[in-house]
Order: structure tokens, then sequence, then C-alpha cells
């Protein structure tokens, strides 16, 4: 297109990009403001597993029926996996899950049938009546947080730099164990500590953030403190998983709640991953992109996670296996809170453990 001596070309094409760049400013902002907490409306739950025979009824019948039954199954003969089971348990440290709820025998079937058949965890549960885990009865969901590239001018990344060299966003997120976001508090400062966002959240009464129920809690980090609401681990204990995957024992019955309570909190640390791997933008924001846009971004492409998880049980991003990144807090920045019954939670859950790897 020619340009007139007045500029009127020039001045209708700046209209249309201009034009263009509101209109996707409007649908982040819009996406944005769509409330992470309500989850779409997701429809009522209804009974799902309801079939006749309980899992180990199940395995019961299996195990001591025909042979072939169980070979065609778990891909080895009954003898086998029975002495497959005593040396998971004996050399390995497998233990119970919960008492009377997952034995061992039925987390090794579980394995043998995805392994062996390409079973997704979902056929499995449907074949085992198993609806998720049991330790978390009354846990609400996982906290932490995560870092993405901030893009800022020179003059203000100072304030943004944190523990990985560079200006970034701390975002501070709950989950459901459907890897759901419930709670967002994105466009922190890279070097602000996730236990100080945490406590805004909860004091800030325009935050949105909801504490749990009495007798319900969050799991979290060693970087948060074990108080009302919050079940952190066991601290200078060991904790993340590849620290158990590359020494599986545990040695000890703070190691196994740590353990226990690691794989359950790795709910969000998964939920992270796939929002990074799906959202590629959000791991480098072109420049320049205003601040407050990269904000809205975070929240607008954890929603849209959200909807795809509700209204796609066979997504690719949420059905791989991913390295799950480790939390933000490689130590706690403070002595840790005493919250007595908090506490008291933590060694019931921690002698139970132990109760139910002796009885197994």
């Amino acid at each position: 297109m020619s340009t007139s001596d007045d500029g009127s070309a020039s001045s209708d094409n700046e209209e249309i990009i201009s034009t263009s760049e509101q209109e996707r400013r409007n649908v982040v902002q819009l996406m944005s403001q769509v409330p992470i907490l309500q989850h779409l409306n997701r429809p009522s739950k209804t009974p799902c597993r309801t079939r006749r025979l309980s899992g180990s009824e199940y395995l019961h019948e299996m195990l001591n029926g025909n042979p072939i039954r169980c070979y065609d199954e778990l891909r080895l003969r009954n003898d086998v996996f029975f002495h497959l089971c005593d040396v998971l348990r004996d050399r390995y440290g497998l233990i119970v899950v919960e008492r009377g709820t997952v034995s061992i025998v039925e987390q090794v079937a579980t394995f043998l049938m995805i392994v062996g058949h390409g079973h997704t965890n979902r056929h499995v549960a449907e074949v085992l009546q198993r609806s998720g885990y049991s330790y978390n009865k009354d846990c609400v969901g996982a906290i932490d947080g995560t870092h993405i590239k901030a893009i800022l001018p020179p003059n203000d990344q100072i304030p943004y730099i944190g523990r990985k060299g560079y200006p970034t966003q701390n975002i501070m997120a709950a989950c459901d164990f459907n890897l759901c976001f419930t709670f967002v508090a994105p466009g922190w400062a890279g070097a602000v500590h996730d236990a100080r966002i945490l406590t805004e959240a909860i004091t800030d009464p325009n935050s949105g953030f909801q504490m749990p129920p009495t007798g319900k809690y969050y799991l979290v980090d060693s970087g948060y403190a074990n108080t009302r609401g919050f079940l952190a681990p066991y601290r200078k204990i060991r904790y993340h998983l590849p620290d158990f995957q590359r020494a599986p024992t545990q040695r000890n019955s703070q190691e196994m709640f740590n353990y226990l309570h690691s794989s359950l909190r790795s709910a969000i640390e998964r939920s992270f991953g796939i929002w990074k791997k799906k959202f590629k933008l959000v791991n480098s924001f072109p420049s320049p992109l205003q601040w407050k846009l990269q904000v809205h971004l975070v929240v607008a492409t954890m929603a849209l996670h959200n909807f795809i998880r509700i209204n796609d049980a066979a997504d690719l991003h949420f059905n791989e296996d991913l390295t799950v990144e480790e939390g933000n807090n490689l130590e706690p920045n403070t002595d840790e809170q005493r919250d007595a019954p908090m506490e008291q939670l933590r060694d019931e859950i921690r002698f139970k453990i132990l109760e139910d790897r002796a009885v197994a």
C-alpha cells in the first residue's frame, strides 16, 4: 500500500496493529479473570468404582485361581509374584500404604498391570476399584512456588533476581490431586521467599485464598512452616523423590513419612510441569512485553490448563510421564514455627506408617 503525503495510510496501519493488539489483550484479560477455584462449573460427583468385587477380593480370586489367569494378567506365575512382593518388602522397604487399604500385593499388581499391558492408571483403578490416595483423606491439595523468566527494563530487574541469577516472576499456586490449579498468586519478584507469599495470601482479604476447613490441610515443602492448615515434612531429613530413587530404602520413620509426603505433594510440581510444557510462551515471554500482561498470561493459561484437564481426560500432556521439578525452597529461610496440633498430626501419620510397615 502506498503512503500518502499526509501519512494517512501509515496511520491506518498503526490503527489496525493497535486494534489487533488490543483484541489480544482483551482475551488475556478475560481469561485471567476466570475463577480458578470455581473449576469451571465442574459437574457434581457420582460414585464411580461400584463393581461387586473389591480390589483385594479380585486379586485373591485371581491369585488363587487358575494359574493361567494370573500369568495373563500379571505376566508371571503366582509363586514368582509372591516372591517378588517379599523381596520388595524385605529388601527394598516397600510398605503397606494404609493397613487394610492398599496392600503390597495390590501395589505390585497395579504396577505389573500397567507395564505388562500398557494400561492407564484410570483403567487399573477401575479393575481394582480404587479412587486414589490413602494417607491424604484430610488433605485438600498441595502448595508450592515456581519461577518463570521476567521481561523487565534493566533499572527494574534487581528485586526480581533470585537464586536463579536472572530476573524471574515468582508464582505461588495450589492444586488438587486431579492436577487442577485451585489458587494462584502471580507477579511476585523472584527474590521474594515463598513463605512470605503464602503469608500475604492468607492475611490479604482480597487475595481470594481460602484457608482449609478445620482438620484439613495443604501439603507444603520445608520452605513453609508446619502450622495450622499446612502440613510440612520433617526438616533436615531426606525428602525429594530423586533422593529416594538413588537410595530407595527409608532408614527411619521420618524418612518414611517424608517419602510419602513428597510423593503426594509432587502433584503441584507435576501441574507446574504440564502447564509449562503445554503453554511454552510462559517459559520465554517476548521482549518487550508489559509486566501486567506477563502476570495476566500466567492466570489465563492456568485457567486454560484447568479447562483442558476437566474436559479432556485423554489429553496427552496430562497422561505422559514428566520429570517433576523440585520445589523453590532448598532450605527454609527462618526457624520453623511451632504448631503443636500440626506436629501431633504429623507424628500420628508417621507412627501409622511405621505400624503399617510392621504388619506388612
